[in-house]
């Protein structure tokens, strides 16, 4: 078995597991009788607690090595708390239980996203062929799941999303220890948060980057909720998740073998507008199955944000520094999602779902009109370096 292969296994597994537990835990509270606002908190707070875990993880597991290991035994731990999940109906008792899982798992999926980052990059493997195999077992994850709840139960899924946990957690034990491990280390007296914020190039793309992905996860959040108030069923909300994910691996496959002359930036403003057509259709009164169809434009605007970021984060900061540029995208996301979770779900709660996309549109013309100067300082940097 090669490592290539071992590392697009992890990437589907572990996303298999997730899709068939994360997209619905919103519909989940809901059916045990939670109000927006309550979800709106227990949501948030993953995002909120990541804010104080993943600085935590990033100074402490600094070796790939380590970092492999770790993730292997948290990913454990969040198989068990979601398998009790499904077994808890009481707002305190899901509350407690998501602190248990952020604690385990809000840090993962940046430090996955630096290991297999680290992998491409000494392999000369772009990531986003890795992370594809994830986003088609979104696409296989979110259909089987939507059905077995309808068939069986919330319970039921979520114990199959945890047996798939613990499977790709042993796959993180099977992998290899990358080449030169030492090169991955973190020398902590030179590289931290602030030293990469004096990076302006990667300080002009982070704030692009966190404000694109803080923003469309934050409205994804309320999605499924959304569409249920529309008359989706859990069943068919599956389908539709994988619907704009089969675009997100289509998009990754076109831009691997015709878009790789594009400007980056280009593409990245693609991602902006891509994200303010989807807002502003759930923000109208359009019919229900025009706002599903087009929400293929989540799966182009993420999949282009896939193929782009984060080779551009090892070119910015290099190899050494790119783990804690990963974590600290995340940590600067994760603060955007948990105030939207809040924010969203009191105003959804108090007001109404169109007020709550009226102000998501906002912010993402405003994300727009950044995309927009990124590209102009891109232009100007270019044409003074000749």
């Amino acid at each position: 078995m090669s490592e290539l292969f071992k590392y697009k296994l992890l990437s589907f597994v572990r996303y298999l597991g997730d899709a068939l537990f994360y997209p619905f835990f919103a519909l989940y509270l809901m059916t045990t009788g939670k109000t927006p606002s309550e979800i709106g908190f227990i949501l948030s707070i993953t995002p909120i607690l990541s804010i104080l875990v993943n600085p935590v993880y990033a100074n402490i597991f600094k070796k790939a090595k380590t970092v492999r290991k770790v993730l292997g035994i948290i990913t454990l731990i969040e198989a068990i708390v979601i398998v009790l999940i499904g077994y808890s109906s009481n707002f305190y008792l899901v509350s407690v239980l998501t602190v248990c899982l952020a604690l385990s798992g809000s840090a993962h999926y940046g430090l996955m996203d630096s290991l297999i980052n680290l992998y491409a990059n000494q392999n000369n493997v772009n990531y986003s062929n890795i992370r594809m195999y994830g986003s088609i077992a979104y696409i296989i994850g979110t259909t089987l799941g939507g059905y077995l709840i309808k068939f069986i139960d919330y319970q039921f899924c979520f114990i199959i999303a945890a047996i798939l946990f613990v499977a790709s957690g042993v796959c993180y034990f099977i992998t290899k220890p990358l080449v030169e491990e030492s090169s991955v280390d973190v020398d902590t007296k030179k590289i931290n948060y602030f030293s990469l914020f004096k990076n302006k190039e990667f300080l002009i793309f982070f704030i692009l980057y966190f404000l694109l992905m803080g923003t469309m996860f934050g409205t994804d959040a309320f999605y499924s909720v959304y569409l249920e108030s529309l008359g989706i069923s859990s069943s068919q909300y599956g389908i539709v998740y994988s619907y704009f994910v089969t675009f997100e691996v289509a998009t990754i496959i076109i831009a691997g073998k015709w878009f790789k002359k594009v400007k980056k930036e280009h593409l990245l403003l693609v991602s902006c507008l891509c994200l303010s057509i989807r807002t502003f259709i759930n923000y109208s009164s359009l019919p229900v199955l025009v706002i599903v169809a087009c929400s293929m434009f989540r799966g182009i605007g993420y999949g282009i944000l896939l193929y782009v970021s984060f080779p551009l984060v090892i070119k910015m900061v290099g190899e050494k520094a790119s783990t804690f540029a990963i974590m600290g995208m995340s940590l600067f996301q994760a603060i955007l999602v948990g105030t939207i979770d809040n924010l969203g779900g009191k105003i959804i709660d108090n007001y109404s779902f169109k007020l709550f996309y009226f102000l998501a549109l906002i912010v993402s013309l405003l994300i727009v009109i950044y995309g927009v100067c990124f590209c102009i300082y891109n232009r100007i940097k270019k044409e003074k370096s000749f």
